[in-house]
This record gives C-alpha cells, structure tokens and sequence, in this order.
C-alpha cells in the first residue's frame, strides 16, 4: 500500500489533470501545464514506468486513431491525428497514474497476459458492430478474471473502470467529445476495464521484460 500523503498527491494530480483539460481552451498550453504537473507529481521515475508511459501512448493513440476513424466519437478539438494535443499523452498518463496508486507487484509471465491482448484486438477487428462488440468485450474482461483472478487483477479494473466512467460523463458533459453511437455507456464500461486487464497483465509484465528487471508476480 502507498502511503496517505503520496495518495493525496495523486488524487490531487488526478482532479488536477480532469481540471486543465476541461477548463484550459488552448490545448497546446493544456498540453505544457499537464506535462509540468505530471512531472512534479510524478518525480522521480523508474525505467519500468518510462516504459509503461510510452507503450500506453504508442498503443492507445493507434487505438484512437482507429475508432476515430471508424466514427464512434469524435473530439471537439482536432489538432493533430483528429484529437488535441494533449491525447496523445493521456493514455500514459492514466496508466502511470494507475499503477503509482495501486502499487504492488507486477506478474511474471507476459505471455498470458499477450494472448489475453490478441484475443481483444481479434474481435475488434473481426466485429463492425459496436453494440455487439462491447457485449464481447465486457465477456472477455470477465473472462480474463475468472481465468486470472488475484485481486491486483480485479483492483486494476475497477479502479480504472470507476475514473474512465468519471472522465467520460465529465468530457462528453463539456463537450470536449461527442459519441455517435448508441448505448455509448455499455462502450465505456467495456473499454475503461479493459484497460485495466491489459494495464496489469500485458503491459505491467512487457514494460518489466523490456528493462530487464527480475520483479516477481502472481
């Protein structure tokens, strides 16, 4: 467990984070000032997290690239790749935060955890309807926690899953995106925990692989 006043940091980042993008106009300046906090409440940084913040960007901006295209939503601000400037950065952002509040260890194997991914990015490509894919993708991350089923697992989902759904109602409520789907909430709720799963069970065990660290796991 973190200790209370690095919980109270990190709330205050988070709250912090949610207050720039909705009330600062300029994203480029948005951008600049959520680095800043970021790096002032992040300080200092291990390798393993360097890398966890640049697979998230790296994958959740093809990830948004994709949808965007595809027209589930689409944000208010167009900058670059069809979003601001700070998106980009916010999927780094969500899991280093994640991971600095829930702390623990990470697992060992990455295999699972990779296979666990294939199988999400095969129905995302398999399956156009997105009713239909949110269905299958909320039986996936229950799937994958009968199957994985710590409680690091079940942590990681709903603490992702309970401050994605505050992030959605307050950026669509804004109006910094706008969904164009139907029953967008299911799509919420499918997406954000599983966001968590892959957090904890890919790019946890790959980032450690990656740096060579010898961290253990369940």
């Amino acid at each position: 467990m973190i200790s209370t006043a690095k919980t109270v940091i990190l709330v205050v980042q988070l709250v912090g984070t949610f207050g720039i993008m909705f009330f600062i106009e300029n994203t480029l300046i948005a951008l600049c000032m959520m680095l800043i906090l970021w790096f002032v409440t992040f300080f200092p940084f291990t390798k393993q997290e360097l890398v966890v913040f640049i697979l998230a960007c790296f994958f959740y901006t093809l990830g948004d690239v994709l949808v965007l295209n595809q027209g589930i939503f689409y944000f208010s601000d167009t900058d670059i790749l069809g979003m601001p400037y700070y998106e980009p950065f916010m999927w780094g952002f969500y899991f280093l935060h994640t991971m600095r509040m829930l702390g623990g260890s990470s697992p060992k194997q990455a295999l699972p955890g990779l296979i666990f991914s294939f199988i999400v990015v095969a129905t995302l490509a398999y399956f156009s309807n997105t009713q239909l894919v949110s269905w299958l993708l909320i039986a996936i991350v229950l799937g994958g926690l009968l199957v994985f089923r710590t409680q690091k697992d079940f942590e990681y989902v709903i603490y992702l899953l309970g401050f994605g759904l505050v992030l959605e109602y307050a950026g669509t409520y804004f109006g910094e995106w706008t969904y164009s789907i139907d029953n967008y909430v299911l799509w919420w709720v499918a997406t954000w925990a599983l966001s968590g799963l892959i957090l904890y069970r890919t790019i946890l065990p790959v980032s450690i692989w990656l740096v060579g660290e010898g961290k253990s796991g369940k």
